[in-house]
């Protein structure tokens, strides 16, 4: 998939021409998150007439309607397009670049002039989906909301340099089932102030009437711990009259304010999605303080539709990067014997195999069954042995085993015996 843009002109041209095709798609897609006719008006910010009339396919939607239905629901429109069409394997981060690089391009660091139109598809649909795709974070549940305003300096714009964007950029991110509570509404957002060489990640919080007194502001800020960045705000004020302290910074809450050189240099590669999901951790804090006791915070884990269906099925499954801290830290050898000998395998190394000591079905999160603390490392036959040998072998493996993971499982939380052991393995 392409990271430089999105769609190419030709792509937008087949995306004319077989949008029925590619909305039937979109729409299997948004049944099968549950999602409504609502919840698309949310994320989209389209009138519910429009989304109505597009979703029952009563009204033809253009290349920008499906490229925006299609970031809604947390994809890059070209997925929609093959022909081998199959969106199980689907990577966001695979389609899209990364933050720091949509800033840079904006940025023009690489020496190439982007256009306002370029810019635009950037800021509209790039970077919203890799700033979802750095929070880790489901993406039918947040809207995002891209403004480019390119109307200042004008005046110092040459005619040679007119399709040169400068000006300043705003993301705005916020739970789709959170609005505001007592009349406030938080968010998160990115601003790009391309004209002054400053990039801004932080969180903020308006009234009704769009503005924040001082008291109130640092009631909020002393809620979620904030860090105090008004030293760094004032001097970007003190720079520059234009950066206006009543449209940013009394609506800050907490932000990270990063120079143009921290991009060039790549400083901001890894510590922004950092910044990012500080910030929503605090924005949730906020949250669950306005609307009090609503918890919006999702807790990833790295179990996989595959792990579940080897849970069920009994075949036990561990990710390559825990096999080989298993392998390694076992140096290769059986844990029931170091001297037990086996064939060599394409690494050349004799080979070993990394089986469960607590099994999947135990009852235990499969956070615990597939802990390194729960991988046993055998050679081929005790392997099937344990599994398969006699009761009296079985037993006098599993407390040689159970000796050697006892404190690890322990320090996860896992207070066994040996008879507990022997029978969750149906000794």
């Amino acid at each position: 998939m392409r990271k430089e843009n999105l769609l190419d002109k030709a792509q937008i041209n087949y995306l004319n021409l077989h949008s029925d095709e590619v909305i039937d798609r979109l729409i299997k897609v948004i049944d099968a998150r549950g999602l409504k006719n609502a919840d698309i008006c949310r994320l989209t910010w389209w009138p519910a007439s429009k989304t109505s009339k597009i979703l029952n396919k009563t009204q033809k939607p253009s290349a920008t309607d499906l490229k925006l239905l299609a970031k809604a629901v947390g994809y890059t429109p070209e997925i929609f397009l093959l022909d081998n069409y199959d969106i199980r394997g689907y990577v966001l981060s695979d389609a899209i670049r990364c933050i720091s690089d949509c800033v840079r391009e904006v940025y023009a660091i690489d020496g190439t002039i982007s256009s306002v139109d370029s810019i635009q598809d950037i800021v509209s649909y790039e970077m919203p989906l890799a700033i979802i795709d750095a929070l880790n974070v489901e993406p039918t549940n947040y809207v995002t909301k891209s403004c480019i305003d390119e109307k200042y300096d004008e005046a110092e714009m040459t005619s040679s340099d007119s399709d040169e964007f400068v000006g300043e950029i705003s993301v705005v991110l916020y739970h789709r089932n959170v609005t505001s509570y007592d009349g406030y509404t938080p968010y998160i957002q990115l601003l790009i102030d391309d004209k002054r060489n400053t990039t801004v990640v932080g969180l903020f919080l308006r009234d009704s009437e769009g503005h924040l007194d001082p008291k109130e502001r640092k009631k909020f800020k002393n809620i979620i711990l904030a860090n105090d960045s008004d030293q760094e705000w004032n001097k970007l004020e003190n720079s520059d009259s234009y950066w206006e302290k009543m449209k940013w910074s009394e609506n800050e809450i907490e932000s990270v304010i990063y120079s143009k050189s921290d991009i060039i240099n790549h400083n901001i590669d890894k510590t922004i999605n950092m910044d990012l999901s500080i910030m929503l951790d605090k924005y949730c804090e906020l949250v669950f303080y306005l609307s009090k006791g609503i918890d919006i915070k999702e807790r990833k884990t790295d179990i996989t539709t595959k792990d579940i269906f080897s849970a069920i099925t009994g075949n036990d499954f561990f990710s390559e990067e825990t096999i080989a801290k298993v392998l390694r830290s076992r140096k290769n050898k059986c844990e029931i014997d170091p001297e037990h000998t086996s064939f060599i395998d394409e690494a050349g190394k004799p080979y070993m195999t990394v089986e469960c000591l607590l099994p999947s079905f135990s009852g235990y999160p499969l956070e615990i069954i597939k802990s390194e603390a729960n991988c046993i490392c055998l050679c081929p036959n005790c392997a099937a042995q344990l599994r398969h040998g006699s009761r009296k072998d079985r037993e006098r493996m599993f407390f040689t085993l159970y000796r050697e993971h006892e404190a690890a499982l322990r320090n996860q939380g896992v207070d066994l015996s040996l008879g507990d052991v022997l029978k969750l393995n149906e000794l």
